[in-house]
């Protein structure tokens, strides 16, 4: 792989069958084995998607966000990514694997304040906390953090400000 692709790489995710990274800039999601140099390329299905985030899921999927087409996808795998359309346009930006067995991921459209919402693992999506910040703040970023198993704290970016949670 050139150094130019590289360097275009958003976010990346670890397993034990390897490295899988989103790239932003030309719509594509690589997969690195563990056990070789060589790559595999899973091209998206939607144009200029914009992939900005992946996760690995508790269903043993990759799921990642595709910001310029409000949608959330699902890799397998085998690599069949499957795309989902979020309720509104809304750019969803982080994503994170819920202790629910659920994917959660903010959104960030500007002027509607960001939302958080959730998908599960056939599909279906429900937004909450909408309209939760000024529409001058967005929600940028979502993580999990486990903490020797349990409890776990959730954290969310809110334009500048940070937020932890306990669950």
């Amino acid at each position: 792989m050139n150094q130019s692709k590289v360097s275009t790489f958003v976010f990346a995710v670890a397993s034990l069958a390897g490295i899988l990274c989103v790239s932003k800039t030309d719509g594509q999601v690589y997969g690195f084995p563990p056990s070789s140099p060589q790559h595999r390329s899973f091209p998206i299905p939607s144009s200029d998607s914009q992939p900005i985030s992946i996760t690995l899921g508790p269903d043993g999927n990759f799921w990642f966000t595709e910001q310029n087409r409000s949608q959330v996808a699902r890799i397998t795998p085998q690599g069949v990514i499957t795309e989902f359309l979020t309720p509104t346009f809304s750019f969803p930006i982080g994503i994170t694997a819920g202790p629910d067995g659920n994917i959660w991921f903010s959104e960030g459209a500007a002027g509607s304040g960001g939302q958080i919402a959730f998908i599960t693992p056939d599909g279906h999506i429900e937004e909450i906390c909408s309209q939760a910040l000024p529409p001058q703040r967005r929600v940028l970023s979502l993580g999990r953090t486990a903490t020797s198993g349990s409890p776990s704290l959730s954290r969310t970016r809110f334009g500048g400000s940070n937020c932890l949670a306990g669950t």
